[in-house]
C-alpha cells in the first residue's frame, strides 16, 4: 500500500501545478486601452479581457483579466493581426482567437449581471473567425470607447469626408449632440461618428472627420 502510494505522488509531482489548478477554456481575447482622463489628457491603460464560447462557437461569459501589468511584448507575440495603430495610437481594442490558462476566477454582482475576473497563466492563439457580442456585459460593455463634445462656444460644427479643412461636408451636427471616436488619423485630426444608444456599438451617423480641436472629452 505505502509503495503504491508513493509512486502516486511521483506522478503527481511529475506535474506543473498549474496544470492542476488552472482552468483552460476556448474564446477570444481582446485586449483594449481603458481612457484614463486628468485634465482632458488621456492617459490610457492597457487591459484584457477573454470572450468564453462554447464548442458550438455559442458565447457564454466575459472574463477581466488580472494580469498585472499588461505590455506591448505579449501583444506583439500573441495576436496575429497588425497591432501598429492599435499600440501607436494606444485606443480601440483587438481580438485574438484562442485557448487561455486561467487561475484564481472569482465574480462579483455589478449592474444586475455577474462580473468575472481571473489570472491568466497561458495563452495559445488559435487560427478561428469568431464574431463576439459585447452586448452582453450588464454595464461597462464597451469600456475602450472614448466620446466627446463640441468646445464651448462651438454650437454647430460639419463633419468632412476627408481630414482636410477644404473637404467636403457630409453633415452637421449640433452641441447637443456626442461623438464617438471611430479612429485617430493624426494628431489634428479624428475619425468620428454621432453617438446612437439605439445602435448595437453606440456608433451612427453621420459619420466623418474632425479636428480635434474642436472636441472635449466627455469621459
Amino acid at each position: 500500500m505505502r509503495k503504491s502510494t508513493t509512486i502516486i505522488l511521483i506522478i503527481l509531482l511529475s506535474f506543473p501545478l498549474v496544470s492542476l489548478a488552472a482552468s483552460v477554456k476556448n474564446g477570444v481575447l481582446q485586449a483594449y486601452w481603458l481612457p484614463i482622463w486628468k485634465d482632458s489628457v488621456n492617459s490610457p491603460e492597457l487591459q484584457l479581457r477573454f470572450f468564453v464560447l462554447s464548442n458550438e462557437g455559442k458565447q457564454q461569459k466575459i472574463i477581466n483579466i488580472d494580469s498585472g501589468p499588461v505590455n506591448e511584448a505579449f501583444i506583439k507575440e500573441n495576436f496575429r493581426k497588425s497591432t501598429d495603430d492599435f499600440l501607436n495610437f494606444k485606443e480601440g481594442h483587438i481580438e485574438q482567437a484562442g485557448r487561455v490558462s486561467l487561475v484564481d476566477i472569482t465574480s462579483t454582482n455589478e449592474c444586475d449581471s455577474k462580473i468575472w475576473h481571473a489570472k491568466i497563466i497561458e495563452f495559445e492563439a488559435m487560427k478561428a473567425n469568431l464574431k463576439l457580442d459585447e452586448g452582453i456585459v450588464g454595464c461597462n460593455r464597451f469600456p475602450y470607447l472614448i466620446t466627446y463634445q463640441l468646445k464651448e462656444g462651438i454650437d454647430t460644427i460639419d463633419l468632412l469626408d476627408q481630414p482636410n479643412v477644404s473637404a467636403k461636408q457630409v453633415g452637421a451636427v449640433n452641441n447637443q449632440h456626442t461623438f464617438v471616436k471611430i479612429k485617430t488619423i493624426n494628431p489634428e485630426w479624428l475619425y468620428v461618428a454621432v453617438y446612437d444608444a439605439s445602435k448595437k456599438d453606440l456608433i451612427g451617423w453621420p459619420r466623418g472627420y474632425v479636428r480635434k480641436e474642436d472636441l472635449t472629452p466627455v469621459n
